[in-house]
């Protein structure tokens, strides 16, 4: 685990110890918490307490990272003792594929790059790791795995993919068997175990996959080999078709193999129910299969697409009719809703006295459009006293004055097509001023506007 307390790793300050790892008892106590000097890659058990860690460190050409420059460092502990690091000579750029343990304390680690599959030994009571097998592969080589156990402990059973197959040998206590061919594969996910009879198990699950998506199943194959036979013909375990499109495939681990006892291996992988992933396991015993069972809720898996659709678990034609359904209930409901808007039911008309405009003027009554009256304002003969017009778009307060007469005490001043009358019968000097400011409809020239001298 990364720790929380440390600080984050920078290309300009790398993280001293980029992961922490907590040693823990059977009723979930901690028992130490340790940090380690490099990036833990793959964790095994060994022994009855044993722990082993292997990664790499922080490469010194990109600091920060793992490069061609980083160490690779296995570290082994027991129980809540001192953790003993070991840094392996002769594999800088080499990255981490497997690492296992047996209930006799050996563990075995195997190393890979773009050219070899290198298998490591550390025997029971011993501190050093060996190197016992190197694989030569193509470029077209991938995902590699190992176990080690047997009757007495120290056997090794390696899996490797390499040109579309699946590969696999052993080593007994002395010396290794000859190359098997299991099966075909392609960018495979593969486990591999012994149970405590010797007999040798391996699963994988093999699907093409092309910058994040998948057009084909993912195939889930098993085979095994009783103690000194060969391995016999794959069996497939299931054709994994869950959703298909952008993001949607078996990613690793995607299939696992654990021991339970001497006669029983379980089995644990990624399948599909026709509409999600799910997780399914079954118990291999002596080498038979059995009938899977299902270990992951329905409906929870990480697919993207099911949760907005609340009839996912429903036939296809099923599905449609309910969503045509709600579309229409949703149309029809909109429309019923609007009209109550408009009827004023919950919203009753406002029936007070009218103190907005309408269409550019006031009305003389609550909602009464007035009569238009003939206003014939007193026009002046002299142009000259007229200042000049300042042109198109001078903006309203800059307009020339309009002719306008008294009428009483107040000036009578034509407002669209409010005629003096109108003007007259406003009483308040409020709305007079409001009025007044208010500029006239461009639509409706006013019959006051005097032209400009030529």
């Amino acid at each position: 685990m990364t720790p929380t307390a440390s600080a984050a790793s920078t290309p300009d300050a790398p993280a001293a110890q980029p992961t922490r790892l907590v040693r823990m008892d059977a009723a979930g106590d901690v028992q130490a918490s340790d940090g380690l000097s490099f990036v833990a890659q793959k964790l095994a058990t060994y022994g009855a307490t044993g722990i082993a860690a292997a990664g790499e460190t922080f490469g010194t050409a990109y600091p920060g990272t793992l490069d061609d420059t980083s160490k690779l460092v296995v570290s082994t502990m027991s129980g809540s003792g001192s953790i003993r690091s070991t840094t392996i000579s002769g594999l800088r750029g080499f990255g981490v594929d497997a690492l296992a343990g047996d209930p006799q304390g050996n563990v075995a680690l195997l190393v890979f790059n773009t050219r070899e599959r290198i298998v490591y030994l550390r025997g029971k009571g011993s501190s050093t790791f060996t190197k016992v097998l190197t694989i030569k592969v193509s470029d077209q080589a991938r995902g590699a795995t190992l176990a080690v156990g047997g009757r007495s402990g120290g056997e090794i059973l390696v899996a490797y993919e390499d040109h579309h197959t699946l590969y696999a040998r052993h080593r007994g206590t002395r010396s290794w068997g000859s190359v098997h061919q299991l099966g075909d594969s392609v960018q495979s996910d593969i486990s591999a175990a012994f149970d405590g009879s010797g007999r040798e198990s391996v699963a994988w699950k093999s699907q093409r996959i092309n910058e994040g998506e998948s057009n084909t199943p993912a195939i889930v194959s098993f085979t095994t080999a009783a103690p000194g036979k060969a391995f016999g013909p794959p069996r497939q375990i299931e054709s994994v078709s869950g959703p298909s499109g952008a993001g949607h495939y078996v990613a690793s681990p995607a299939v696992l193999l654990r021991v339970v006892d001497d006669t029983h291996t379980l089995l644990t992988w990624t399948g599909s129910n026709g509409a999600h992933f799910v997780v399914k396991a079954e118990t291999i015993a002596s080498g038979h299969t059995a009938t899977p069972a299902t270990l992951s809720p329905a409906l929870t898996d990480d697919s993207p697409g099911h949760w907005w659709n609340p009839y996912v678990g429903l036939p296809v034609p099923v599905q449609v009719l309910m969503w045509f359904l709600l579309a229409v209930t949703l149309l029809t409901g909109s429309r019923a809703w609007s009209r109550v808007r408009s009827s004023g039911i919950f919203w009753p008309k406002r029936r007070g006295p009218a103190t907005r405009y309408w269409r550019g003027r006031l009305p003389s009554e609550p909602f009464a459009m007035p009569t238009p009256r003939p206003c014939t304002p007193s026009l002046p003969t002299d142009r000259s006293s007229m200042p000049r017009p300042s042109g198109f778009g001078t903006p309203s307060r800059h307009r020339p004055p309009v002719a306008s007469e008294s009428v009483g005490s107040a000036p009578c001043q034509p407002f669209g097509r409010m005629s003096c009358e109108e003007w007259r019968s406003m009483r308040s000097p409020s709305l007079q001023r409001q009025a007044s400011r208010r500029p006239r409809s461009r639509s409706r020239p006013s019959p006051a506007r005097l032209p400009g001298p030529s």
